[in-house]
């Protein structure tokens, strides 16, 4: 992440798979939100540009981001068009399928927060599903690759 980016957590591991395949880099990113209300004195300062550059780089989790390129439901915020830009530019695809993640328990509505990226070269070798919940409000995500 960025130096100033103080509300974004992220742990990254490298996967080294049975030869002859090369590692892959996995980071797993939460961003939370920042309310811009006068309650929350957080500074939004995420940038994915800061995540390394990478033919086998994998960028999984909550990014509490929104676009209609993995939620079929959303209007696209702000970090969500910074989201989608930086994927087509460093040939990333997302692998969601436009189903919810999320399940609001207050309001009932749904939302897909939770985003997995993957290398479009890698695409076709990749697998996305949601899988059952176990009580929390966002639901376990599986990504595979062969």
């Amino acid at each position: 992440m960025l130096p100033d980016d103080r509300t974004t957590d992220a742990i990254a591991i490298r996967v080294f798979p049975p030869t002859p395949h090369r590692p892959i880099t996995v980071i797993n990113v939460y961003r939370p939100p920042v309310r811009s209300s006068g309650a929350d004195l957080r500074e939004d300062n995420f940038n994915p540009i800061a995540f390394p550059h990478s033919p086998r780089l994998f960028v999984l989790g909550d990014l509490n981001a929104h676009h209609p390129s993995w939620d079929r439901n959303a209007t696209p915020d702000p970090m969500g068009e910074t989201l989608d830009d930086w994927a087509a530019q460093r040939s990333m695809v997302c692998l969601n399928d436009g189903e919810a993640t999320r399940f609001d328990p207050s309001t009932a509505a749904t939302s897909a927060p939770d985003i997995s990226f993957v290398p479009a070269r890698l695409a076709s070798r990749c697998t996305w599903d949601r899988l059952e919940d176990i009580g929390s409000d966002h639901l376990p995500l599986l990504t595979s690759c062969r």
